[in-house]
């Protein structure tokens, strides 16, 4: 699905009628529709993105409610505002994010944690009277002329902020020729300046979490490589806390898992087996979490009864249960970006090349304390038979 040039997808934390007013919001700001102009039916744009009536209908909504449109009795919806209340806006921000598109030329969903920035982006710039222009990056070799004014953007933004990471040396000035840059959600080391949650202390506080309920047989069930710089500082707090404690560090099962394709089931399920002493299993991301509940139930598995589960990017229902974990407040992220970059265009000098937001524990129904050994008998999947 998408609609002018934006992807829509099935997102965890939000719907499509957010999703289409965010669309909807950035093209009336570029001017795709004068002041007075009638803008397509419900139905024609719901036709157009691949949609049902229903999420653009509620986006019209919001957009009338907001002040940007009026709806005219058997007429359709007309154009009346391009900002809040018809004030001027202070300042444009650019927002990149990386669109994968494979051989057959179709536009494949963005990652659900961007559409989820890009929802907050569109709502924080609207606080700060801002407008909002987006643009997918697809070829890798663009990424040194995202800032540029000669760039995607044109000249027509003051900053930028990047959901895609790109190796960039750390600056101390903006870039003649070029506007501020700021990169959200990613910690790689060559990505500056950014703010970002500290995956490290994800891994080392969850890790915590479970030892201090009395496990002592964890395990990292990683996402499969190639991992993530982040999941990879995850990997390293998870062993940090384990070696703290005194406790082994299962480097095999981090291993393997990394060796399990996504959505592989039945691989989840060789992993339970094969790690079947593990007392809690700690999963390096809430899809894969969502995996291991899935292959649990299909085997008879009771979580936490049998074995605990915690995963990073929790405070959501998986399966109809809350996983216990840690998440990062996405919302004071956006608003440190939007806080920095507006600090790079005001001053034109980088004061800080990393902020780092540390994770809340999220207490849910997957993670309590581990059974004794022998209440644990016999209760996993059964061994698969070799031969």
């Amino acid at each position: 699905m998408e609609l002018y040039g934006h992807p829509i997808s099935q997102a965890r934390k939000t719907t499509l009628t957010e999703q289409v007013y965010d669309i909807l919001l950035t093209e009336i700001q570029r001017g795709r529709w004068r002041i007075g102009e009638r803008l397509p039916s419900i139905a024609e744009l719901a036709e157009q993105g691949g949609l049902t009536r229903a999420p653009v209908a509620g986006a019209f909504e919001m957009l009338r409610q907001a002040g940007y449109i009026e709806q005219k009795s058997r007429r359709g919806s007309f154009l009346i505002a391009t900002s809040p209340l018809g004030q001027k806006p202070t300042w444009t921000v650019g927002v990149v994010a990386h669109l994968h598109m494979p051989a057959t030329g179709e536009m494949e969903p963005i990652s659900q944690n961007h559409i989820y920035l890009m929802h907050l982006i569109v709502q924080e710039a609207a606080r700060r009277n801002s407008f909002v222009e987006t643009h997918y990056l697809v070829n890798e070799a663009a990424c040194e002329k995202l800032d540029g004014k000669d760039g995607p953007f044109g000249g027509r933004v003051q900053g930028v902020i990047s959901l895609h990471p790109f190796p960039r040396p750390p600056l101390h000035d903006v870039r003649p020729g070029c506007v501020p840059l700021v990169f959200l959600g990613t910690e790689r080391n060559r990505s500056v300046p950014s703010v970002a949650g500290n995956s490290w202390y994800g891994g080392y506080r969850l890790t915590m979490s479970a030892v201090e309920l009395g496990h002592r047989q964890v395990i990292l069930c990683s996402n499969p490589a190639p991992i993530s710089y982040g999941q990879s500082q995850f990997i390293e707090g998870h062993r940090e806390a384990m070696t703290e404690k005194g406790l082994e560090v299962n480097e095999l099962a981090i291993r393997d898992s990394q060796t399990t394709a996504w959505g592989d089931l039945t691989g989840l399920r060789d992993y339970l087996v094969r790690y079947k002493d593990a007392t809690c299993i700690l999963a390096g991301s809430h899809e894969l979490a969502s995996d291991l509940l899935q292959v649990a139930k299909l085997a008879g598995i009771d979580i936490p009864g049998h074995v605990s589960l915690a995963c990073i990017g929790a405070a959501v229902r998986l399966g109809g249960r809350r996983v216990s974990g840690i998440t990062f407040r996405s919302e004071e992220a956006v608003k440190r970006a939007f806080d920095m970059l507006e600090e790079l265009i005001r001053t034109g000098e980088v004061h800080c090349h990393r902020q780092m937001l540390n994770p809340l524990f999220r207490p849910g129904e997957t993670l309590a304390p581990p059974r004794d050994a022998q209440d644990r008998k016999g209760i996993l999947v059964e061994e698969k038979q070799t031969g």
